[in-house]
């Protein structure tokens, strides 16, 4: 599915795609693929209301961009989860810790996007603001999604060394950063009562 397909598809669409068993999406992929969509609302929101102060091309064009990254990762957590529900021996240790990495890597791509939500919510305008919150939410969905993967992967592993390895770039990924997509929905929501008091 590419950049553009995302950046045109509304909510019933996505929902009618990850509904399709031809897909076969993983639970993880259809996350990413939604958090994909948020990327791609991002950049949408932003795009379409004026921000003060802010580049909003910058924000808008990182967005997009990220909005590519994710979704070339939804066939990546595919194979990574194909590999594990097929493989045994030193195959399934290979799928596991493949799977762990693209989940985190899923992990990483979305706490980003929050950042760069946070950042448009700053100032964004009425016309953008409800996008955005939906987007953030989106995006907050995939990374949800990639944290319970990450757990389920390294239960079945029980390997300290993918462990202990996952655990410390969770941490270094999230640790500076929760509560992203609580502070953006409080900064639309005062948007949107600001807006609503006119």
């Amino acid at each position: 599915m590419s950049e553009e397909s995302l950046m045109e598809m509304t909510a019933v669409e996505l929902y009618e795609a990850l509904q399709d068993l031809e897909l076969g999406f993983s639970p993880t992929a259809a996350a990413a693929l939604t958090a994909s969509y948020g990327a791609a609302l991002l950049s949408r929101s932003v795009g379409k209301s004026f921000c003060e102060g802010v580049d909003k091309d910058d924000i808008s064009g990182k967005a997009s961009v990220l909005c590519t990254e994710i979704s070339h990762l939804v066939q990546r957590l595919d194979m990574a989860d194909e590999l594990v529900r097929s493989a045994d021996g030193e195959t399934l240790k290979e799928g596991l810790s493949a799977a762990v990495d693209a989940s985190i890597s899923l992990l990483e791509a979305t706490y980003f996007g929050q950042s760069l939500a946070r950042k448009a919510a700053e100032s964004i305008g009425p016309d953008g603001a409800l996008d955005l919150g939906t987007a953030s939410m989106m995006m907050d969905a995939g990374a949800g999604a990639a944290i319970l993967a990450v757990k389920s992967y390294l239960e079945m592993a029980k390997d300290k060394a993918l462990d202990k390895k996952a655990e410390e770039m969770v941490w270094a990924i999230t640790h500076d950063r929760v509560g992203l997509k609580r502070q953006v929905l409080e900064l639309v929501d005062k948007r949107i009562r600001k807006e609503a008091d006119k």
